[in-house]
């Protein structure tokens, strides 16, 4: 045979061999899921707490997405809706045979459109700007599990938390009835009986009433009206709040004592007084009969409230002025209120689960909180620490936000010599008494950031209102998938650092400029130093690699040649 025909024939057999070898690799392909997730915290992976309870699964979860199709006119969205139908893939890929995936279209399909006004899935209006009128009227995006007899609903699913709402609400079909118990000890008056057919209305009074709406979802809040040494705490419950401790007595302090000592967990919002603010915020001083039990375990809540310049602004005044059609219009004048501290940034503990993640916390009239060491030896952290620029006011000082009383607090503070950090909350976590299981307090010197009003506008109280819960609760997996993807990489502040080298805030205004001005100019010397180092860094990168590269070249070219051996 010619040397042409074995070529050919070689060749032959190697196209053959490529081309299954093709085929086969395509086949694999189809049958293995291969990813690769290079984001910093895994965002478009399952978490392991989710994948965990997809494997736990025991029988058929039954998934219905309403979505409709036609997305004309928010385009916009399409990204985000392929987002989520890629998760729910992932999690019928995970789950195998044990969960079932059905989309429907509530707008071109009637019974789809019925069952979704039952479940109380409602679409969202989307008006499209183009001349013409509105292409897109309502959109679907709502998400229904089934699981046994139960079932969870996600009335519209954010891309940004879906993982979250899914994993939630999985895990309260997988517990059923058996949801965790949180007790919750306040003085707030107890809800009415409930009557058939008519709504249950809390009483203004029960202060705390958002707090468990917001805990209601995972947990059956119960309330402690009543414990004590022969009315023990009982020890099916997750965990136990303490809302605003008022007169404790003896009873219900040993009460907390023991339940802490058998390995429980409690949460204790202290106050020293009650703010009644639909009457000039008039304050009203707490007895809180807790100090001596806080003190066996080293915990001191102070009576000074904290004012930090980290704060919120808040209306203290209206500016009348005529408008176009002669009628006056009133707008608001914010001023910064001091008492109204936003912890946030060093303010936030970067090791705690519970805090870790969060960009802010807002406290209202908080108190320091001061730990000692104790003989119990209780691994101590802080979760949450006012500004290095905080003050600690008087307990006598008026709070009324109006432009009067803020210049006078900010003054007062101003006044002040002692500037530090307060610790505003502290997580004790250990042995309570020797030989005793392992239990946990968290002392918060502040009520007002979980109350009604605070809730009702800081989203961020409410993340950390359910983290803390949740850690109580040994349920550390469902805050990681809370604060997943919110990590705040933030830019350096050269103006700031070089403002806080220089002393910051001055006694005299004249000072306070120059330091101001030496900032600023630090901060342009570190922003030509980085925009000149972009410029020439990697020329001379490359020329220092360029000359390493010759020099060794020459080295090479210098050694005497060697022969491999002797003839």
């Amino acid at each position: 045979m010619s040397r042409v025909k074995i070529a050919q024939r070689q060749a032959a057999w190697s196209a053959f061999l490529l081309i299954g070898i093709t085929f086969l690799t395509v086949g694999l392909a189809q049958k293995l899921r291969w990813r690769l997730d290079l984001t910093s915290e895994s965002l478009y992976t399952l978490s392991p707490a989710l994948v965990e309870m997809l494997e736990s699964l025991e029988d058929r979860l039954q998934i219905k997405l309403y979505f409709n199709r036609d997305v004309e006119g928010a385009e916009h969205l399409l990204q985000q809706r392929l987002s989520i139908q890629d998760r729910l893939a992932e999690i019928a890929a995970i789950g195998g045979d044990l969960v079932s995936i059905e989309t429907v279209d509530p707008t071109t399909d009637l019974l789809a459109a019925r069952d979704a006004e039952h479940l109380g899935i409602e679409a969202v209006t989307i008006t499209d700007a183009r001349i013409g009128g509105v292409s897109l009227e309502k959109l679907y995006q709502g998400l229904e599990l089934r699981y046994l007899d139960r079932s969870e609903l996600i009335p519209f699913v954010v891309p940004d938390e879906f993982e979250f709402a899914f994993a939630s609400r999985l895990a309260a079909l997988l517990q059923g009835d058996r949801r965790p118990v949180l007790g919750f000890f306040s003085r707030e008056p107890l809800l009415a009986p409930p009557v058939p057919g008519v709504d249950q209305m809390a009483s203004p009074d029960r202060i705390f009433e958002e707090f468990r709406e917001i805990l209601a979802g995972r947990y059956a809040v119960r309330d402690l009206s009543s414990i004590g040494v022969s009315n023990p705490i009982p020890d099916d419950l997750a965990a136990v709040v303490v809302g605003r401790p008022e007169r404790v007595s003896v009873d219900e302090s040993a009460a907390l004592q023991v339940y802490l000592e058998r390995g429980g967990r409690i949460l204790m919002l202290v106050d020293h007084e009650k703010v009644n603010q639909s009457m000039a915020f008039a304050t009203e001083a707490i007895d809180t009969g807790v100090t001596n039990l806080l003190d066996r375990y080293g915990v001191t809540v102070l009576s000074h409230f904290v004012w930090d310049p980290e704060c919120r602004s808040v209306p203290v005044d209206v500016q009348v002025v005529q408008g176009p059609n002669g009628e006056p219009i009133r707008n608001p004048i914010y001023a910064p209120y001091g008492l109204w501290a936003v912890a946030r940034g060093n303010g936030l503990s970067a090791t705690h689960v519970v805090t870790a993640q969060l960009d802010e916390a807002d406290l209202i009239w908080a108190h320091p909180v001061v730990y000692r060491q104790t003989d119990l030896a209780l691994e101590a952290e802080i979760l949450l620490r006012s500004s290095a620029q905080a003050r600690a006011l008087s307990p006598e000082i008026r709070l009324d936000i109006s432009r009067s009383n803020v210049q006078l607090i900010d003054a007062q503070a101003a006044r002040q010599k002692n500037v530090q950090a307060f610790d505003l909350a502290v997580a004790l976590r250990g042995s309570f008494a020797e030989g005793a299981p392992e239990g946990v307090l968290v002392v918060i010197g502040d009520t007002d950031l979980f109350q009604n009003p605070t809730l009702q506008v800081a989203a961020s109280n409410r993340k950390l209102a359910q983290n803390l819960i949740d850690w109580l609760a040994s349920d550390e997996s469902l805050i990681t998938l809370r604060t997943r993807g919110r990590t705040l990489r933030p830019l350096r502040d050269f103006y700031a650092e070089a403002f806080l080298m220089a002393g910051g805030v001055a006694e005299t205004e004249a000072e306070t400029r120059e330091r101001d001005k030496l900032a600023r100019q630090a901060r342009d010397r570190m922003e030509r130093w980085i925009a000149w180092g972009n410029v020439c860094l990697p020329p001379i990168l490359l020329l220092i690699a360029a000359v390493a590269h010759v020099s060794r070249r020459r080295v090479l070219a210098a050694r005497p040649y060697q022969s491999g051996g002797e003839c």
